[in-house]
């Protein structure tokens, strides 16, 4: 079932008899402030008010590690906001917090592909590349919110949740273009003028984009492994896996 979340009517509407929710819906917001906080937070908050009126008792929400990162974007600041005002709602949350995330449908992994193949011989790559990331597929995702439902155990815990490898960005090109069977180079911009691109054309390229791509998005997953034996796919079938898939 789906509905806009700035609908409070139809929201308290779906939840008649509603023991669960599962929240995953988000806004980026890379070039529209606005939309981000009328989708992550008031949203957010409509969701819990409708919830709380329905006396829903769990809510698995979907968290991101760009709540985490310093500086932080705006919409790892939206997330952040978002966590909040669940974990203050006063119902039993687990919140999950990736990463990107592979497969069809993501759109940071479908973004990173579609920039692959918008250039017939270079990758432009904002600053070093070297920054470090953590893919998971997303089918380990749904396995992990499938095993959240049935473990009442997980109540009020946040879980990060990320693939088993870590790589700097450049390898996870590299990674995909080996997988795509294509040969390019990667042409590296530097930051600052990523930053000059960014104030005069947006809509090439953002500041919060470009703070995206140039900071580590690596997270401990122990904890998860620990309490819910999450055993993500490999980074090379992931890849693989998601490029089939798209």
């Amino acid at each position: 079932i789906t509905s806009s979340l700035d609908n409070l009517y139809t929201l308290s509407h779906y939840m008649k008899d509603v023991d669960i929710i599962i929240h995953l819906a988000a806004n980026l917001g890379y070039k529209n402030l606005q939309e981000l906080e009328s989708t992550n937070v008031q949203g957010t908050k409509n969701l819990i008010q409708s919830a709380k009126e329905s006396k829903v008792k769990r809510i698995i929400a979907m968290s991101s590690i760009s709540a985490l990162m310093n500086p932080i974007t705006n919409y790892g600041l939206s997330k952040a906001q978002a966590d909040k005002i669940i974990m203050e709602s006063g119902i039993a949350y687990t919140l999950l917090r990736p990463g990107i995330i592979l497969g069809k449908g993501c759109h940071g992994f479908e973004r990173i592909v579609s920039h692959i193949k918008k250039f017939p011989f270079i990758v432009p790559i904002i600053g070093d590349g070297n920054f470090k990331t953590q893919p998971v597929h997303v089918n380990d995702i749904v396995n992990l919110i499938l095993h959240i439902i049935e473990d009442d155990s997980t109540s009020n815990k946040i879980y990060p949740c990320a693939g088993p490898t870590q790589l700097t960005f450049n390898d996870l090109i590299d990674l995909i273009l080996k997988k795509m069977n294509k040969k390019k180079i990667k042409m590296h911009v530097p930051i600052g003028f990523c930053y000059f691109i960014a104030s005069i054309f947006p809509s090439v390229v953002t500041k919060n984009g470009i703070m995206t791509f140039t900071q580590d998005m690596i997270i401990d997953i122990s904890s998860t492994v620990k309490e819910l034996n999450f055993n993500p796919t490999p980074l090379d079938k992931a890849v693989e896996l998601s490029l089939k898939e798209n």
